[in-house]
């Protein structure tokens, strides 16, 4: 395993970034995919729901020691959003019904659940906060996942993940 530290405001950005992409594609006003296989649609909600939980967990600061938090990254900031998102998040057990029903293989798992309004409420709070983010520090999640540089290192090799350069939109 690498044992070289990774820049929090790298991962955050890129945490944030697929979300907004898959968000994209999810939903009424969805963008199409030209009719995708069902493993495809659920791949993507699948994922746009782990990206989610990622960025809940960062922003409300919880988790593991070495976990990315945003008390740590920015101290001493509060954003007004993240009352809203602890709501949906904790309060609403969004948490929970993303560890039962996505995360984990439980019994309690059925063979088909609607996660639209639950991806739609969290996914809104997510947003709010971390535009209220991207105000604070003048630059945007796709810049911090980028570092400034307009080309990135992603995986198209779903086997070996090996990296080749890519340019995003």
């Amino acid at each position: 395993m690498n044992k070289q530290q990774n820049d929090p405001w790298v991962t955050f950005g890129y945490e944030a970034t697929m979300l907004r992409e898959l968000r994209r594609y999810l939903g009424p006003d969805r963008a199409s995919l030209k009719d995708p296989p069902w493993a495809v649609r659920n791949a993507v909600t699948e994922s746009a729901l782990l990206h989610a939980r990622q960025l809940a967990e960062i922003l409300l600061s919880t988790g593991y020691p070495t976990d990315i938090k945003l008390t740590e990254i920015m101290p001493g900031f509060q954003p007004a959003g993240l009352a809203a998102l602890e709501s949906v998040y904790v309060t609403e057990k969004v948490n929970d019904i993303l560890n039962k029903y996505v995360m984990h293989p439980s019994i309690l798992r059925t063979h088909m659940y609607d996660y639209t309004p639950t991806l739609q409420r969290l996914g809104d709070r997510i947003e709010d906060v971390v535009c209220e983010i991207e105000r604070r520090q003048g630059t945007t999640a796709i810049q911090w996942m980028n570092r400034g540089k307009p080309v990135l290192t992603v995986s198209t090799n779903a086997v070996t993940h090996v990296s080749t350069t890519t340019t995003l939109p």
